[in-house]
């Protein structure tokens, strides 16, 4: 088992890609293709928009595959990404529905 450990100290730069979490692919004709450059000119617009431009952003993104791990390096993606967590967040939808007075289905099958 020993031979599948490392320890933190020794030198393990060929194991870590240091761009690994920066690879982007699409699909185009049958076939993956990486778009790292595209996707990192898309981060850095979205950190220096600004508030107005948003939706024009939003379009631009919808049209696009993006992973998470891409989107939360940029400010906007990382609320966009915090905003959708909790609008899936069974905390939110509850509290969310009692203000409003309704109640899921899952609720209702409790009650007799």
């Amino acid at each position: 088992m020993d031979r599948f450990l490392k320890s933190a100290a020794e030198d393990n730069t060929n194991t870590v890609k240091p761009n690994g979490r920066l690879r982007q692919t699409r699909i185009e004709h049958g076939s993956k293709v990486e778009v790292v450059e595209e996707i990192m000119q898309l981060s850095q617009v979205m950190n220096t928009s600004e508030e107005r431009e948003l939706p024009l952003l939003l379009r631009e993104l919808d049209g696009r595959f993006i992973s998470l791990e891409l989107l939360e390096q940029t400010d906007i993606g990382k609320a966009l990404v915090q905003l959708y967590r909790r609008t899936e967040s069974d905390t939110v939808q509850w509290s969310y529905s009692r203000s409003d007075g309704y109640f899921p289905d899952h609720f209702h099958q409790g009650i007799a």
